[in-house]
């Protein structure tokens, strides 16, 4: 089966960025089939362009296409809009040579992904497989991005323009598969695939806590609190500057790390130099590649995966938090919602309140001096990493859908 992915926001082992679409399409690939990711030049732009502007490669059998659409997490919300649709636009016709495509997969976000995938489904008289890996247009309009009423209003069309050509729907959070079937959409054509626990990538063997520590030397012999990921409005990492300075009076040995980039980068280092935290016990150490993050994990006492408090961001499926399970790290949150009820269920991790750096820097300090207390949360979040959330299942799970998609197509053709 050739699966053709449209997914505007893509990266490679060595890059920042979601690993999902790579680690699936690897594993799809090993199971037999062809791959083929439509994406934004964004992230590839080290690779050689072809003679109509643009980039193709191949990386461990997925063969790339990558359409020049700059993108950056600091651009505002009209540049982002116009680099969305510009990728649609670009998108359909950078597949114009590609043929015998059997399954059409768009993954949002941005919802207009959903242009290109329809269309091409069509152009190739197969089925399209739609991935919501956020709630839009819920999610702008909760945070006030999109607040015109005639904007609203298209932003809604568009998500059930998308979900009507649909044959299949992936869901990355109970929440948003509930909300999907709130529309209307059969729920029995809806598969809830979160994000996924790579297990054997951060449980490797060559995995290293002392490489880590001997690239950042200021942070050997102190515990670490660590984030890596995106730094943007609805991400909320100022929340560790608050923390780490209530830490300070607590046990200023504690470091608070943080790996990433985004739109909320220049803010939130001035935020931790205004309290006197920047580079004492708050340490900002820029973007990672991917290869080097289960060294980090590996290196934290406890990892964090945050959010503003907007109820919201409660269906998301944050990346962070299957990390640390894939690290067998405790995690730490400031949010609700459905990984909150699974922290508290399984006992993985640590629960603080989305306002009250003082609450959370008082239990995080209650938890680093109890190190049997933090082991233990770890094995039960390696154990449910392993169990429930490991990515071979997952993606295995997802190859179904798309399977599924295909199936219910040609049953209907013949």
């Amino acid at each position: 089966m050739h699966i053709l992915l449209l997914r505007q926001h893509f990266a490679l082992p060595d890059q920042a960025g979601s690993g999902r679409p790579y680690e699936m399409a690897t594993r799809w690939i090993n199971a037999g089939h062809k791959v083929t990711i439509v994406t934004s030049s964004a992230k590839l732009s080290d690779h050689p362009e072809s003679k109509n502007g643009l980039i193709r490669t191949t990386v461990d059998g997925i063969d790339i296409v990558a359409v020049d659409v700059p993108y950056e997490n600091h651009f505002g919300y009209f540049r982002r809009t116009l680099a969305f649709f510009s990728f649609a636009r670009k998108c359909i016709k950078a597949c114009r040579n590609l043929d015998d495509v059997d399954v059409v997969l768009g993954s949002s976000t941005p919802l207009t992904v959903a242009i290109p995938a329809v269309r091409l489904a069509r152009k190739f008289r197969t089925p399209m497989v739609f991935e919501v890996r956020d709630l839009w247009p819920e999610m702008p309009i909760a945070i006030g991005a999109i607040r015109n009423p005639i904007l609203k209003a298209l932003a809604k069309s568009l998500e059930r323009y998308a979900y009507r050509n649909s044959e299949r729907i992936i869901a990355l959070s109970p929440g948003m598969a509930s909300g999907i079937a709130a529309t209307g959409y059969p729920e029995d054509k809806i598969a809830m695939i979160p994000n996924a626990s790579d297990v054997e990538r951060f449980r490797s063997p060559s995995v290293s806590a002392e490489r880590f520590l001997d690239d950042y030397p200021t942070l050997k012999g102190r515990k670490i609190v660590l984030y890596a990921g995106a730094l943007g409005k609805l991400n909320g990492v100022d929340y560790l500057v608050d923390v780490a300075r209530e830490m300070q009076e607590l046990d200023p040995q504690i470091a608070f790390v943080v790996f990433g980039g985004g739109a909320c980068k220049a803010e939130l280092l001035r935020s931790a130099e205004r309290y006197g935290v920047l580079d004492k016990n708050f340490f900002f150490l820029g973007s990672i590649a991917k290869n080097k993050i289960p060294d980090a994990f590996a290196a934290a006492t406890i990892c964090t995966s945050l959010f503003v408090n907007i109820p919201e961001m409660w269906k998301n499926s944050a990346n962070k938090f299957f990390d640390a399970l894939a690290a067998a790290r405790p995690i730490l949150i400031n949010y609700d919602g459905w990984q909150r009820k699974l922290l508290d269920e399984y006992r993985i991790g640590i629960g603080v309140p989305a306002k009250d750096p003082v609450e959370a820097a008082k239990r995080i300090h209650q938890h680093i001096a109890n190190p049997e207390e933090l082991r233990r949360l770890g094995e039960r979040a390696g154990k449910l990493g392993k169990e429930r959330f490991n990515l071979d299942d997952l993606a295995a799970r997802a190859l179904d859908a798309l399977c599924a998609a295909k199936n219910a197509c040609d049953e209907k053709v013949s």
